[in-house]
């Protein structure tokens, strides 16, 4: 199983993001992205529907291995 934050950071990658230009549309720093795809820290689900939304994938893409492969 692929770790949240890991889906995160690819899902961020292939959306063309830094994780500056994705902290400033969740409105939190970009140590605060970092650590969230380093697994550092807690993704909260109120986090994982900002994220999704950012991200323009549905909230399974970050949860669902199957889901994931297709985003």
């Amino acid at each position: 199983m692929v770790p949240v934050g890991s889906k995160i950071r690819m899902l961020r990658q292939k959306s063309k993001l830094t994780q500056a230009e994705l902290a400033a549309k969740l409105g939190i720093s970009q140590a605060e992205v970092s650590r969230m795809e380093r697994g550092r820290t807690a993704v909260t689900v109120q986090d994982l529907y900002k994220i999704s939304s950012a991200l323009d994938v549905p909230v399974t893409a970050l949860l669902d291995e199957a889901d994931f492969h297709k985003a």
